[in-house]
């Protein structure tokens, strides 16, 4: 670990280096196998009368979903470092960086860093703390990261000098190797269940013990039901009289009826025999409502929608995506916070903690990757908005690189060249078309008539009057749109069933407010609307981007407000551009 290597032994895949006698180690003086804060493989009985601990918790079917699920999904959304602050045009990714190597693509030689960290959530969930010993150099720094075995490792503190403690950690790879202590920042430490101690967790077995031992106590019932033939137990009495050799036979009988070869013959009670039920069917004992609602309580424990869990009536969403949106923001945020703020304290040097110039962030556009068609239309907004240009966007679907010089540039495809090239190639095309306008053959009131069409053409002008009109009605859609749309960006959930359910809503408001000033200007009939869908669009492009992960949740508000207020500002001159209008 660190010190002077003397031997090593073999954990988890991975040959790791143990200390030998270094500053403040301790001996196996009161500090061996036994001396552990608990034992991690310990069973206790919960109230359903069967003994539970971490492994056995897994038996429970909804536990052993929740803690793959979530272990998984974190394996899937790599750990990568970013710079907090760069030069226009460069990547915030810093893939050179030893740091990022090891937590976004190997814990050590042989074991990639997906299987790293589902392990090490693995640990954090069943037995509520995981640990990954950090491998460092001469000067520090971390060099791969090492799997712990779950009870191999815990939290320690020891006494410096005048009352005075220094908290780390104590090893101990098995009963018979010495155990050493280790200080803070040796050990990568995922907390999975409550922090009610400095260091060390709640286990949450200990939190869940009396609801899987009901589970297993069902499951076991069920066992014991389908082992005897689907039959219910009971008593057979017989009345006085009956000769020994008689009673001795129906015992016989009975036992030899309950093995799995007599289960669907018929016996007979003879001598006045009868038959008591002390028992009750899985039907009557309600075993399917005891399952769904342990099911819940699972989804409870771990903070996982029910849908995720296949609860029959659980919460629905209008698309897949929100659905997953809210399993990210509800429960796995909560476990890549605690990853993200571990890992900037253990696998950053100091300089780099206390001048914030580095962040960790998970990349979770796995878990929320749309369809196709989606995915292309979101694609579709950046493009049109000049945000990737079409080797990005070919990028993102996975085909190669174009060839084309104009596929590397910012450019709208639905807008022309001529509109937003440089200036210096607007004005070649003017002087020929004045050059070759027969003026002198017109006479001189059709060149007036003709020299003031071609602007009207281009953009009719506006009156006053109608200017007022047009701006007060493009507020009232405004704030009509924008009041409930900020009223929504509480959370992200309502923000999302927002955008999807009033997509009509706000278009026709739009519409119903335009319309009467397009009539009164007699613009065309689908003017309003329009004028309509540029606008909703336009908002839509602002306060979307709000959505994308590295925004956090509890700004989410606060930035829609803002780019509402943006987008009243400037929904007047757009309208302008949309109806092609000029106000000068």
């Amino acid at each position: 670990m660190f010190g002077r290597k003397e031997r090593k032994t073999y954990v988890d895949d991975t040959w790791i280096s143990e200390l030998n006698q270094p500053q403040a180690a301790l001996t196996n003086d009161g500090t061996g196998w036994a001396s552990f804060g608990w034992n991690f493989d310990s069973d206790a009985k919960g109230v359903g009368g069967v003994k539970v601990g971490p492994r056995t918790m897994l038996k429970v079917s909804a536990v052993k979903q929740a803690v793959m699920m979530i272990s998984g999904d974190i394996a899937t959304s790599p750990l990568e470092l970013h710079a907090c602050y760069v030069d226009k045009g460069e990547e915030t990714i810093q893939r050179s960086h030893p740091s990022h190597k090891i937590a976004c693509y190997s814990w050590s030689r042989y074991v990639p860093a997906n299987l790293g960290w589902e392990r090490l959530v693995t640990h954090a969930m069943v037995w509520s703390d995981g640990y990954a010993y950090l491998e460092k150099d001469n000067r520090g720094r971390v060099m791969a990261m090492h799997n712990l075995p779950p009870g191999t490792c815990h939290p320690h503190r020891v006494e410096v000098s005048g009352g005075r403690y220094t908290y780390g950690y104590m090893i101990q790879l098995d009963e018979e190797s010495p155990s050493f202590f280790v200080e803070q920042g040796d050990i990568f430490h995922l907390r999975g269940g409550l922090p009610v101690e400095i260091m060390e967790s709640e286990p949450n077995v200990d939190l869940m013990r009396d609801m899987l031992s009901v589970s297993l106590a069902a499951q076991k019932y069920k066992g014991s039901f389908f082992a005897n033939g689907a039959q219910s137990g009971g008593i057979i009495t017989v009345p006085p009289g009956v000769p020994t050799e008689a009673r001795e036979r129906m015992e016989s009988q009975i036992q030899k009826k309950s093995q799995a070869d007599n289960w669907f013959r018929t016996m007979v009670l003879r001598d006045g025999a009868q038959w008591h039920q002390t028992t009750v069917d899985a039907k009557s004992n309600e075993m399917i409502a005891i399952e769904e609602q342990i099911t819940r309580d699972v989804a409870r424990a771990f903070n996982i929608p029910g849908f995720k869990l296949n609860l029959s009536d659980s919460v629905s969403y209008n698309s897949s995506e929100l659905g997953q949106r809210a399993y990210l923001t509800g429960c796995l945020n909560h476990w890549l916070t605690k990853i993200q703020g571990e890992a900037r304290v253990k696998l950053l040097p100091a300089r780099h903690q206390t001048s914030g110039e580095f962040k960790f962030l998970h990349n979770t556009e796995k878990l929320l990757e749309p369809d196709s068609e989606t995915r292309n239309s979101i694609l579709a907004i950046q493009r049109q908005n000049m945000i990737i240009t079409a080797n990005e966007w070919r990028t993102a679907l996975g085909m190669p690189a174009s060839e084309d010089p104009e596929a590397d540039t910012l450019l709208n495809p639905n807008v022309k060249v001529n509109e937003v090239g440089s200036k210096e190639e607007e004005p070649e095309v003017e002087p020929e078309v004045i050059e070759e306008s027969p003026a002198p053959e017109q006479p001189e009131e059709q060149e007036e008539e003709l020299q003031t069409q071609e602007p009207q053409q281009r953009r009719r002008a506006l009156s006053s009057e109608h200017a007022s009109i047009l701006s007060d009605a493009v507020a009232q859609a405004a704030k009509r749109v924008c009041t409930p749309l900020g009223n929504r960006s509480k959370s992200i959930s309502k923000f999302s069933s927002w955008i999807e359910s009033e997509d009509t809503v706000a278009r026709a408001i739009f519409s119903e407010e335009l319309e009467p000033i397009c009539q009164q200007l007699e613009l065309s009939a689908d003017a309003s609307d329009i004028a309509a869908d540029g606008l909703f669009n336009n908002l839509l492009d602002r306060v979307c981007v709000f959505m994308e992960p590295h925004y956090r949740e509890e700004d989410l508000r606060e930035n829609v407000a803002a780019a509402s207020h943006l987008f009243k500002t400037e929904a007047f001159a757009l309208t302008l551009n949309l109806l092609g209008l000029n106000n000068e």
